[in-house]
């Protein structure tokens, strides 16, 4: 009978101790998936984004990213409608899509208003501890293909063309200088600290002449937060206390009850 009470008040807390350590997965974990929206189109007024008629995303302008919302898994179709036109005008851009679960996505709108194009990306949720991730994104429209490289460095991503996300490279934390060599002459593209435990994607976006990054940062791996959008982002309510209270409850029971036992006993 000893045994089992003490079994039983063992192994209680401890498995409600579990249960209460946050995931540094963060929401994108439970079945669900998590998707935000990149408004890379240079002529095209600010946008609302439908999936299978509900709103996601609203009043984007060009250079925006919204936040993460959650999403179930299936099959949805995508529409693209300058802001508070549905219903009035048609769509610039409609398709469909699928969603995985337990994905982390970017729906990409880019190109030029007449010809608007919708891209799915997934995110990469997982880094190397202590080091970093970073990918590029080319969004220019009239940008010929070229290579991306570290400023007065190595290239990391070669022959890169408009609509191409390149795959993640694994770099050591710090601070860089992000450069686009073109054929006829290259372009400091972005200066970027990347963060440890986090992951990247650099796009490039806008005209040829007037070429700008955007620097999202697709996921984080500190315990407990979401992940984020641009430099900033949200983080997750506050964990559940409960589980951890009766764990420490049951402890301090057991405690007690050893204690009187012992008690009774001398």
């Amino acid at each position: 009978m000893k045994r089992k009470l003490f079994a039983f008040f063992t192994l209680v807390p401890l498995l409600l101790f579990a249960l209460y350590i946050p995931s540094a997965h963060g929401e994108a974990t439970d079945g669900t998936s998590m998707i935000r929206a990149l408004h890379a189109v240079p002529d095209a007024p600010a946008v609302d984004i439908y999936l299978d008629g509900e709103l996601i995303a609203e009043g984007i302008h060009f250079k925006d990213a919204s936040e993460y919302i959650n999403v179930n898994e299936g099959n949805y179709t995508v529409e693209i409608y300058e802001t508070g036109t549905k219903g009035e005008n048609d769509a610039l851009a409609d398709t469909t899509l699928s969603i995985r679960a337990n994905e982390v996505y970017t729906l990409i709108v880019a190109n030029r208003i007449e010809n608007i194009d919708v891209k799915l990306v997934e995110n990469a949720m997982d880094v190397p501890l202590g080091q970093t991730m970073v990918r590029i994104g080319h969004l220019s429209p009239d940008t010929p293909t070229a290579d991306f490289a570290i400023m007065n460095d190595a290239i990391l991503f070669s022959d890169v063309s408009y609509g191409d996300i390149t795959d993640y490279e694994i770099l050591d934390a710090g601070e860089y200088g992000i450069q686009l060599r073109g054929e006829n002459s290259n372009v400091d593209l972005a200066n970027v600290e990347l963060k440890q435990n986090n992951i990247y994607t650099v796009y490039a976006f806008n005209t040829e002449d007037d070429l700008e990054p955007i620097v999202l940062v697709d996921y984080t791996m500190l315990p407990g937060s979401l992940p984020k959008t641009g430099l900033g982002g949200t983080e997750q309510p506050a964990p559940n206390v409960l589980p951890l209270l009766i764990g420490l409850g049951s402890m301090l029971i057991w405690s007690l009850f050893t204690l009187f036992r012992r008690k009774k006993n001398a």
